[in-house]
């Protein structure tokens, strides 16, 4: 992942990382998929707008029967979920003695009936009656922990705004530099770059970083 232009984003993006691991390792989730579809997924990564326009192969079920929880699907939040006696316990998981079979990893069938192709929007926050997505998985993670509420707050703005950022609600910093060039007087729409627009663009840039200008649709 590259460096992004404010500590907000780079916090963000580190915390829903660091969140992550604990979740895979806290639920024993299952990520494998054959290593040429991860070669693709690599290829298809350096595509332009490749957020928005593309898909990519992911597990359809990460639950194993190692798994000790697992959410459910087709919420919004990560943040509802029902137990095993059918009551909502607010942690976007469902208890162990309520849970669906269905939605554990089989060692049986066709290893290409265990992943499909997905949208980014899909692989982060889930898709109806498919992936829960990487999010939800987050949320129901820190609802089975302690967490202060302050510090829930804060974690909560992080995936918010990793949430909108794989839906394309806002912008990530690619996508604004070309809006930058493209919209600026000086650039002539022929590729080159002239001296004018990289300054600034890299002003612009330096006001963001210090907090002085907030670009419409970035954050």
């Amino acid at each position: 992942m590259e460096v992004q232009f404010t500590d907000f984003a780079n916090t963000a993006f580190t915390t829903f990382i660091v969140l992550l691991t604990r979740a895979i390792l806290s639920q024993g989730l299952n990520f494998y998929i054959p290593i040429s579809k991860v070669d693709i997924n690599m290829d298809v990564a350096h595509h332009r707008n490749a957020r928005m326009t593309e898909k990519f192969y992911f597990r359809n079920n990460v639950f194993t029967d190692h798994s000790p929880s697992v959410p459910t699907n087709g919420h919004t939040n990560g943040h509802e979920a029902i137990n095993g006696n059918g009551h909502m316990n607010g942690n976007g998981v469902t208890n162990n003695n309520g849970h669906d079979p269905a939605h554990r990893t089989s060692s049986l069938g066709p290893i290409k009936d265990e992943y499909s192709l997905m949208s980014i929007d899909e692989i982060m926050n889930g898709k109806a009656d498919g992936f829960i997505g990487l999010i939800p998985l987050v949320n129901a993670h820190l609802d089975s922990v302690e967490v202060d509420r302050p510090t829930r707050k804060q974690i909560d703005k992080y995936l918010d705004f990793v949430s909108k950022r794989a839906s394309g609600e806002v912008l990530t910093e690619a996508s604004w530099i070309r809006q930058f060039v493209q919209n600026h007087p000086a650039y002539r729409h022929d590729s080159v770059i002239s001296p004018e627009v990289n300054y600034d663009l890299l002003r612009a840039i330096e006001r963001i970083i210090r907090g002085e200008y907030r670009p419409e649709g970035l954050y």
